[in-house]
């Protein structure tokens, strides 16, 4: 199941408490591909934009 999207009619944030839930209790993980500190939020977006990462970017305060 798709929780968000691009397109609109592919999101459905009703789902969002249940994502919450199975995140919450391990049944389903999210893939981090890479961490930047929010200084580098230009090389996070850029990496994001190339399509270098094969996972979620995070960025940290």
């Amino acid at each position: 199941m798709r929780f968000t999207g691009q397109d609109p009619a592919d999101r459905a944030p009703e789902a969002l408490p249940e994502l919450a839930g199975l995140l919450a209790s391990g049944e389903v993980t999210l893939p981090v591909w890479r961490s930047y500190p929010l200084q580098e939020a230009a090389t996070a977006h850029a990496d994001l934009e190339a399509g270098r990462n094969r996972g979620k970017i995070i960025l940290l305060p």
